[in-house]
């Protein structure tokens, strides 16, 4: 699992941070990784109909939570980057280390692999 800080939330003390997400509330602010639950799509799916949008359910951790894809990222980097937001929601801990690397799973946890399943909602 990869941490996603991007939004409208605090940057984490992340340098890569980006006020940005591929997905907007109807009224035109981007998603806040903090409280919101999503993920991030490679680029690449985009091809296979992901759309920004979309709901997922994303399994990790011994249990799942529900999502949708908020954000895409580079091809690749592939499918396993995550809001703070489903991170949590799948009670996996995070801290905040020293600028510029930002938000991570502590190493007491250690990797936590993770299957995400999207339904695209356009065929």
């Amino acid at each position: 699992m990869r941490l996603d800080d991007d939004g409208s939330g605090p940057n984490h003390n992340d340098k890569h941070h980006s006020r940005f997400t591929s997905y907007l509330w109807w009224y035109g602010v981007n998603l806040n990784a903090d409280t919101v639950r999503y993920v991030v799509a490679p680029m690449s799916a985009l091809k296979q109909g992901v759309r920004p949008g979309d709901v997922a359910f994303v399994m990790g951790n011994g249990t799942w939570t529900g999502a949708f894809v908020g954000d895409f990222g580079k091809t690749e980097n592939g499918w396993g980057e995550v809001s703070l937001a489903t991170a949590w929601g799948l009670w996996v801990p995070t801290i905040d280390r020293p600028w510029p690397t930002g938000p991570v799973i502590p190493d007491s946890v250690g990797a936590v692999p993770l299957t995400i399943i999207v339904i695209p909602s356009r065929y």
